[in-house]
């Protein structure tokens, strides 16, 4: 194995991996909107016991329970100290270095936090506490605080603001009206209505999925890139290749030909008009059976001049029986049984300069490409996922947007070259023979005419064209 190979092993290896880990790290995650009503951890503890009256004690309870039942693992814990922490703070001061009595709450609810270990099951860290500091003598200076495990936030619509904004926003009017239960009672309804209705924030990539996110922005989407420019610079040189070649034979045109320059391609419609061309003048012997099937014979009588025509009468010839009537089967396909006249047309068409003698392998080659910028496309997309990139993404969407373009275009795509119409402008402009002009008219406007509804009405020569169209007589 090359050192190349053991690179590009390496490098597959890694990706592999880097998915595997991550997508187990998101798999492992509980439900966020999941019920954590039977956590252990009671819903409301209070020093000294006798802080709220029953009633309060069980409103609050029962706004803790709720905002439980939509995922969110809270607890509350007050408790009555003897003086304002800001009193003690301040008579601790050293050169104006003592935390506020805000800071002071904040860190005893991580420290009770961390003591009690407030989680949905063990080892989760996902808990959240919120202690509430009643001051025993002036219960208007009382603070709050939430402590959040590590894997808590965010939840939903909770972040840290949204939980700021409780403590500083939600609650203090009510603590400064001395009303300490509806605060509470307040902060954390507001709580369970940014769980449910908040804008989630942007989650935060795990260390795993930074890693996977940097290859994935340099390495995949790098590589898709490259692959979305190549198939566009592709298709674009073959756009622009030089086509304007001098036509071979001269400007002399069958209808058919025409037909097939001024459509770009030598399809259905061509060879269904050559067939009603030989049916109206009596090559083919046609008729519509009770059932409405059609069935063709070859008329030996009467041959034909127009090499295209002649292709088409030896491909219906080696089908028939010798009554020179062909099977029900072969008039089923027989756009397939003449297949081999459309190929000659096109070769013909091509010799002359008047098609693209390319077409096919160009045609082949944007495939080619469309597919394997399809699979660098797919082959990033999971680790784009994932590892959230919106790089990665981003290039995905382009590179299937670039696939489907390129398919459509080399599907509908002329084959005509800059010759090819310069012949066919010189032929109309010359004015062709009635017959040719409505040959011609025939392989320009067939669809057209077989779109319009079918019926029991429908004109005969209508249904007949259906019929070789393998479209049914409608």
């Amino acid at each position: 194995m090359t050192h190349l190979s053991l690179r590009h092993l390496v490098f597959l290896m890694l990706i592999a991996t880097s998915v595997t880990v991550a997508t187990g790290s998101v798999a492992a995650q509980r439900d966020p909107l999941a019920s954590v009503v039977e956590m252990g951890s009671p819903q409301l503890e209070t020093v000294p016991p006798t802080i709220f009256a029953p009633e309060q004690r069980d409103s609050i309870a029962g706004v803790v329970n709720e905002a439980r039942l939509f995922g969110v693992p809270l607890v509350v814990r007050v408790i009555q100290a003897p003086t304002p922490l800001g009193l003690l703070s301040e008579a601790g001061a050293i050169a104006g270095a003592a935390p506020s009595a805000q800071e002071i709450t904040k860190r005893m609810a991580e420290e009770w936090l961390a003591t009690e270990g407030v989680e949905t099951s063990p080892g989760a860290e996902d808990g959240i506490l919120l202690l509430v500091v009643i001051p025993e003598d002036n219960h208007q200076l009382t603070t709050a605080a939430f402590a959040t495990g590590d894997n808590a936030l965010p939840l939903n619509g909770l972040t840290q603001d949204r939980l700021h904004r409780v403590i500083t926003t939600i609650m203090p009017p009510r603590f400064a009206d001395n009303t300490i239960a509806a605060g509470i009672h307040s902060g954390i309804a507001h709580l369970s209505y940014d769980n449910l209705f908040a804008v989630p924030a942007r989650l935060q990539p795990t260390e795993q999925q930074g890693r996977l996110r940097d290859l994935t922005n340099s390495v995949l989407v790098g590589m898709t890139g490259l692959g979305v420019i190549a198939l566009g610079g592709l298709i674009l040189w073959i756009h622009r290749r030089d086509s304007s070649r001098i036509p071979a034979d001269g400007n002399t045109l069958s209808p058919f030909e025409a037909g097939a320059l001024a459509r770009g391609r030598v399809d259905e419609p061509v060879l269904t008009a050559a067939l009603l061309h030989m049916i109206e003048r009596g090559i083919l012997r046609a008729s519509m059976g009770h059932a409405g099937a059609l069935t063709l014979a070859i008329n030996p009588e009467i041959t034909t001049v127009d090499p295209f025509e002649q292709q088409i009468l030896n491909l219906l010839a080696a089908e028939a029986g010798q009554d020179g009537r062909l099977p029900n089967a072969a008039v089923r396909c027989v756009q397939d049984v003449l297949a081999p006249a459309r190929e000659w047309l096109q070769d013909e068409l091509a010799r002359r300069n008047l098609f693209n003698r390319d077409a096919k392998v160009e045609t082949l080659w944007i495939i080619l490409g469309s597919a394997a910028v399809g699979v660098l496309a797919l082959f990033s997309l999971v680790p784009s996922i994932v590892a959230m990139s919106r790089y990665g993404l981003f290039t995905f969407g382009i590179a299937m947007f670039m696939v489907a373009g390129a398919l459509t275009w080399v599907a509908r795509r002329r084959w005509t070259t800059s010759a090819g119409e310069q012949v066919l402008s010189a032929w109309l402009s010359a004015r062709p023979h009635p017959e040719d002009a409505a040959i011609y008219d025939t392989i320009v406007h067939q669809d057209a005419l077989l779109a319009t509804p079918g019926g029991p009405d429908t004109e005969p020569s209508v249904r007949m064209a259906r019929e070789l169209r393998a479209l049914g007589a409608g």
